[in-house]
């Protein structure tokens, strides 16, 4: 489905649409799930390589800090990223600490 199609089915223009899909926008979860029901899948779908604890939210905004982290982490060049997620997984004691 083409995001004009989408956009009709949920009562948007496709710029709306195209800004959820490059994330400039966040979805509520309302319109999640009217998305959902648009492309005939489970809400599930978009979170298939998530795992879930038991009584965890399931939808959890970030902190003002990991927003700001994030924000300032996608203007850096990538291989710095790389080198900042590999110290931040040192840091946490992860155990792929690898650059790639």
């Amino acid at each position: 489905m083409n995001q004009s199609s989408l956009g009709r089915a949920l009562g948007l223009s496709f710029q709306q649409v195209q800004k959820y899909e490059t994330g400039m926008n966040r979805i509520a979860v309302s319109r999640l799930w009217a998305i959902a029901k648009a492309l005939d899948v489970n809400v599930s779908y978009f979170f298939d390589d998530q795992t879930l604890d038991q009584g965890a939210p399931f939808v959890t905004s970030p902190s003002r800090q990991s927003r700001e982290v994030m924000r300032l982490m996608n203007d850096l060049p990538v291989d710095d990223q790389k080198l900042i997620l590999a110290l931040t997984r040192k840091i946490h004691g992860s155990d792929d600490v690898s650059t790639d």
